[in-house]
């Protein structure tokens, strides 16, 4: 037998709570979580939103602008090192292109458009020299040597009598 109390209402609470649900309190609540998480730069006032539901959409021809690069990465390790494949299908990328790494990240910069570096997260920690990079088939390959580190330290228990 449990003692206590779940805080969980009931099935037959909630169904009381949706009789009296009504979808406008709904959309209400929506909104206004969304507008106090959103930054306001994100946010449109709720007569525009009305405004543009309304209009008809108009196409407005714009000059292209450089859109982000996008880049798949696939990282594996194997015993001796940790491997970043990056498919890169324009070799005009590699003019700006700059390669870095940290114990535990490698970072691509110099990449077109807005986001112009894109951080990679290592599966190990990596030493500072011995990185490699070869670009074939449309394939960029960085090979980053593991630091083997055994070092450990015992943590002492102490007893709660």
């Amino acid at each position: 037998m449990f003692p206590f109390q779940s805080s969980f209402p009931s099935v037959n609470d909630w169904q009381k709570w949706l009789k009296h649900l009504h979808e406008r309190d709904v959309e209400k609540y929506v909104q206004n979580v969304l507008s106090s998480s959103l930054p306001p730069s994100w946010q449109m006032n709720e007569n525009e939103g009305d405004r543009a539901k309304n209009e008809p959409r108009q196409q407005n021809i714009s000059p292209p602008v450089e859109e982000p690069v996008s880049l798949q990465s696939s990282v594996f390790e194997t015993h001796e090192a940790v491997y970043v494949r990056i498919p890169i299908s324009d070799p005009s990328l590699f003019k700006n292109l700059k390669v870095f790494h940290t114990s535990n990240q490698a970072i691509l910069e110099g990449l077109p458009g807005s986001a112009s570096e894109k951080v990679i997260i290592l599966p190990a920690i990596v030493k500072k020299k011995g990185a490699t990079a070869h670009y074939k088939d449309g394939v960029l390959q960085i090979m980053i040597p593991k630091e083997v580190d055994f070092q450990y330290t015992e943590i002492d228990i102490r007893h709660l009598d």
